[in-house]
């Protein structure tokens, strides 16, 4: 067998899966594969459509974000106009695989079927796209996977898919986000005062239909995630004072707001809901992402081992299809259906190809006696040999280290260096307290 050495370019070799998606009937799934072309300096996105029962295959080339109509009869997708620079939203008949080309637009952001099987909405962004000049008074000009900002909106589109034709268009300040909920269009706003954006900590959302808005929330630290036409899926806090306060699940009925995550300690970052009201959600857990669903007052567990859970998505009829990630293996597609099947292996030949290091977990009392959670990664040495050590600090506040596959960690173990990495006071993945322990306290105990 080949062996193959880590290098600068051995990420290359390996399939990136992402945007994972389950039809509503719970038979078919989609998600994008990704690869590296060195020659060409870019990344190649495939969407993956596949049969659950019978492992059926069909592909989609150039393209992303796939999503299944209710009727699981078409999925649109999102194809790069690598001339024009612009994005186009197309339709796919998945009995025929015969396409046609919806829209064109500068920038899509998300795309979600409404419950009729013919309109979707669109969410995207508009800029000033003036050559010469860029001028941003909202937010600093850079901010992560955005590029520079350009007096951004948000803009919403409400397209027939039959008709080819914009029914309804809005626009709201940069960041919103919205959602179908039964007809209407609920979609979140950060909310300003004295005229400033209130970033990431206050929002306020409304609900839109037939041109007019209606505001439901005013202020508030939660967002509106996803809902199943009768209830509401809340992410974040009811009011939050600092930034970095934990995020929990929270749901709306039209009347009150109702707590569902906060007795459980962990961190949120995703949630979904079902055709029944269940609720499954993420949760960072002491260098692990895990996946569990409420039913009820009842948590059961999906996922929750050392892995990390990066993307999700769940039926109607209550199958989840999830994208795990652990210390040896990158992300892969698995369903679980009251138990958990492996559906994909795409770098399983590669990896045997390749050396890869799980990860050694410790524990260690800070200065103070408060426990930490660490890791090494130790190299090819003998008994009584040394090696230096680099030590991986993560940002945030309320980034976590774990066991997810760290590719930069790899190659440098494979070149005899110890790796270490810590979470330290600050970081995700532990109870609220630990992760507001180094505010306002820059370079003290952290350090």
């Amino acid at each position: 067998m080949t062996k193959f050495e880590w290098d600068e370019n051995t990420f290359a070799k390996f399939a990136y899966l992402g945007d994972v998606k389950i039809s509503k009937d719970g038979k078919k799934i989609a998600y994008v594969l990704t690869k590296a072309n060195m020659r060409d300096n870019k990344y190649e996105n495939t969407i993956v459509i596949e049969e659950i029962n019978s492992g059926e295959r069909k592909y989609v080339e150039n393209a992303t974000m796939p999503r299944f109509s209710p009727s699981v009869h078409k999925l649109t997708f999102v194809r790069p106009n690598e001339e024009k620079k612009t994005n186009e939203l197309w339709l796919v008949d998945l009995r025929s695989m015969s396409a046609k080309k919806l829209m064109e637009v500068k920038n899509i952001l998300n795309v979600s079927w409404n419950k009729d099987d013919r309109r979707v909405l669109i969410t995207g962004f508009k800029r000033r796209e003036d050559e010469d000049f860029i001028f941003e008074d909202d937010v600093p000009v850079w901010f992560d996977n955005k590029g520079f900002f350009d007096g951004e909106k948000t803009t919403f589109w409400i397209y027939d898919t039959e008709g080819e034709e914009v029914l309804e268009e809005f626009t709201t300040d940069k960041f919103s986000f919205g959602i179908w909920h039964g007809d209407e269009v609920i979609y979140n706003v950060p909310h300003r005062e004295d005229g400033n954006l209130q970033l990431f900590k206050f929002y306020d959302i409304y609900a839109y239909k037939d041109g007019n808005s209606e505001k439901l929330f005013e202020k508030v630290s939660f967002e509106a995630i996803d809902s199943n036409g009768k209830l509401l899926l809340l992410i974040g806090k009811p009011k939050k004072e600092k930034i970095s306060e934990h995020d929990y699940l929270y749901i709306w009925d039209g009347k009150e707001v109702k707590p569902l995550t906060e007795r459980f300690i962990y961190n949120n970052w995703r949630g979904k809901l079902d055709a029944q009201g269940d609720v499954y959600f993420i949760s960072a857990k002491e260098g692990k992402v895990t996946l569990e669903v409420l039913k009820g007052e009842e948590k059961i567990p999906v996922v929750d081992e050392n892995a990390w859970i990066v993307d999700f998505d769940v039926s109607d009829d209550g199958k989840v299809v999830l994208l795990k990630q652990t210390d040896t293996r990158l992300s892969e597609v698995f369903l679980w259906d009251g138990g958990l099947k492996q559906m994909t292996d795409y770098n399983g030949e590669i990896l045997k190809r390749v050396k890869v290091r799980a990860v050694n977990h410790f524990r260690y009392k800070s200065f103070d006696g408060l426990e930490l959670d660490g890791w090494y990664l130790k190299p090819d040495i003998k008994e009584g040999e040394k090696a230096p050590v680099i030590v991986f600090v993560h940002g945030g506040p309320k980034g976590m280290y774990g066991y997810y596959f760290h590719y930069m960690m790899q190659l440098l173990a494979d070149k005899g260096f110890y790796i270490v990495f810590v979470n330290p006071r600050g970081s995700n993945g532990y109870d609220e307290d630990f992760a507001l322990k180094v505010l306002e306290r820059t370079g003290l105990e952290d350090f």
